[in-house]
């Protein structure tokens, strides 16, 4: 069990009619329930984040610098600039190039598509906001509900996994290399190609489906004698879509994935799917203008040939079962839980 605690201190504020400035300074604890005798009970943690934004009639640019202090881990510090890029825009088209944190997704919990970001994983496991940015390239090109983007990825990054004491992989890390072993070249780009766009209908449908080619956002960890344990990188051709479906108060959510390992041998891995369904009812104006939604979602994680290696994902055949308060203030202020 994890619980976090964001203040911000700093509101966004307009410098000029063409820079923003936004940031916040805050503290974070997490509190892991059942931990082993060797493991921490919890991490307490300050957080920053300063962005700049300059928007401009066709050229924009954003900044964004992250920090966190871990009092009880050191080796989930980190200071590093999380997005740095520039975006020039033409009446239907995009170019954005730089360091980039991109979201693709219908879950709450979990988003097998959202295959660009690596996670942070001595961040948290299941914090689906702790990424690593990608340097990418991208190309939009907008129809009049849909649009087209082109990605490239030019850089795998390398995930740490923390300390002895970290709950989720102490027990390894004296073995830990954070090296990544590769299939290819190291900077060999990925390449994704994604259509998406919207139904305009009494019951309008987002819809996504995408392809990329190039190394999987998953891993594999590999044993090397005599003592050391490595990330291992992978190429892949992968299908994905994801999905949300509006009917009335009631939004039905849909992801998917279809990977096709490109060399088996080198990873010893089989071709696997991942899929996550959900649903969520809203209860409106509850009481006191306040909305009540209720949040099922279920992750299934298949693997065609059980003789191979397994993936390391952390998520199959998982139910979660939820709650979401929202205010309907001017902040759009919700608990979810």
């Amino acid at each position: 069990m994890k619980k976090s605690l964001i203040i911000t201190l700093l509101p966004s504020f307009l410098l000029s009619s063409e820079t923003i400035l936004s940031g916040y300074i805050g503290s974070e604890s997490r509190f892991y329930q059942n931990p082993s005798s060797t493991s921490r009970e919890a991490n307490h943690a300050g957080v920053a984040n300063l962005g700049v934004d300059y928007l401009g009639d066709t050229v924009e640019a954003r900044f964004m610098l992250e920090t966190l202090q871990d009092s009880d881990e050191n080796e989930r510090s980190f200071s590093r600039i999380q997005e740095g890029y520039l975006t020039y825009n033409s009446e239907d088209m995009q170019f954005r190039v730089g360091r980039e944190i991109l979201f693709w997704g219908a879950m709450e919990v979990n988003n097998p598509s959202d295959v660009i970001n690596s996670k942070d994983l001595s961040h948290d496991l299941f914090d689906k906001e702790s990424k690593l940015g990608a340097l990418l390239w991208r190309a939009s090109y907008y129809l009049e509900s849909s649009q087209i983007d082109l990605i490239t990825k030019w850089h795998e990054n390398r995930q740490a996994i923390g300390d002895t004491k970290n709950p989720y992989f102490g027990a390894i890390v004296p073995l830990f290399n954070e090296k990544l072993l590769f299939e290819k070249e190291p900077d060999k780009p990925t390449i994704f190609l994604k259509y998406s766009g919207s139904t305009e209908s009494d019951y309008p449908l987002d819809y996504a489906i995408a392809f990329m080619s190039g190394y999987d956002n998953l891993r594999t960890l590999q044993f090397t004698p005599p003592a050391s344990l490595q990330w291992k990188s992978y190429q892949v051709n992968k299908f994905i879509t994801f999905n949300t479906w509006v009917v009335d108060a009631t939004l039905l959510k849909f992801e998917a994935t279809y990977a096709d390992i490109v060399n088996n041998d080198f990873s010893n891995l089989s071709d696997y799917t991942q899929t996550a369904i959900g649903f969520e009812h809203t209860l409106e104006q509850l009481f006191d203008g306040n909305d009540l939604g209720i949040l099922v979602e279920h992750n299934q994680f298949h693997q065609f040939d059980n003789k191979r290696s397994p993936h390391f994902d952390f998520f199959n055949n998982d139910l979660f079962v939820g709650v979401r308060l929202a205010f309907n203030d001017e902040d759009s202020s919700e608990i979810l839980g």
